[in-house]
């Protein structure tokens, strides 16, 4: 019986101390440029909770504790009050970063990293796995080169063509494959971005 009470009485603290986590330390980090989404806590039952912005940023509520967080200036930090009208709840800083560079991939693998299947077609502009953001990236088109070999092929798209694929997959092993790709997100401008692949 004693185990029970104390298995319930993790749960409740867990359950509680959850209705006021701001979100993990190790993502307190805001980018300009990016509609960045923050928890504080939860505003279930309370119409009267509003977040108050420090230098530079812009909020808007998306419900249940969640706002919707915009950068500008150049301010290498700031914070966001959460507040009641009688109370200040919480503030918290996060630290403003600039985003950071994408990655270009080949089916699953990063620029960089050995292939290990030669036949996949899709490629993807992707931000990093250690970086805690989604991006909206579209490759408009690309180019495929290896060393040691003098041809070059292109191709419009995010799949490399079968032609491109059953050449790679006539190359020795250990050729560096170079894609370099023309890619565009939100905001429409083309940018490029290359990666190398080791076969």
């Amino acid at each position: 019986m004693k185990w029970i009470v104390r298995i319930m009485s993790v749960f409740v603290v867990t359950y509680s101390s959850a209705q006021l986590v701001v979100e993990n330390s190790t993502y307190n980090v805001l980018y300009r440029g990016y509609a960045n989404i923050v928890q504080l806590g939860s505003d279930i039952g309370d119409t009267t909770l509003r977040v108050v912005c420090g230098p530079g940023l812009t909020a808007t509520a998306l419900g249940k504790g969640k706002f919707q967080v915009l950068v500008s200036g150049s301010s290498s930090s700031s914070t966001l009050t959460m507040a009641n009208k009688k109370n200040t709840l919480l503030t918290q800083t996060y630290k403003i970063k600039n985003l950071p560079t994408p990655e270009l991939v080949w089916g699953s693998t990063a620029s960089g990293h050995p292939v290990f299947d030669r036949s996949i077609e899709r490629l993807a502009v992707r931000y990093p796995e250690n970086v805690p953001l989604t991006g909206s990236f579209s490759i408009v088109s690309y180019t495929v080169s290896a060393s040691g070999a003098s041809k070059t092929f292109s191709g419009a798209g995010s799949q490399l063509t079968r032609q491109i694929i059953e050449w790679i997959e006539q190359l020795p092993d250990g050729t560096s494959v170079t894609i370099t790709a023309k890619y565009s997100s939100k905001d429409k401008v083309q940018r490029s971005i290359a990666g190398t692949f080791v076969l």
